[in-house]
């Protein structure tokens, strides 16, 4: 490979799939709400299956596991993009 990168081919993923997503957030009262409303602006209730929670050693955030069906890429587009501009959420996988 001299002088050029080579090409790696994304995965292609086939929607509908199921999904976990993990969503950290500051420790708040509210933060077991507020994620569960960013997820369901833009997954149907019917199709969050589990949302788990842990916090972290120093009670500093919590981080919440997602299992989700997800139906189209674009509405996991737009989840990620709200998740990663709301000033509570920390990081998002």
């Amino acid at each position: 490979m001299s002088g050029s990168q080579e090409q790696v081919p994304m995965t292609v993923m086939q929607y509908p799939c199921v999904i976990e997503i993990k969503v950290f957030v500051r420790n708040q009262p509210h933060s077991n709400r507020l994620v569960r409303k960013l997820i369901c602006r833009y997954i149907a209730s019917e199709d969050v299956y589990k949302v788990s929670c842990r916090q972290s050693r120093k009670g500093t955030y919590q981080s919440y596991s997602c299992r989700i069906l997800a139906r189209e890429r674009e509405q996991m587009d737009q989840l990620y993009r709200a998740l990663g501009q709301h000033p509570d959420v920390l990081m998002s996988l």
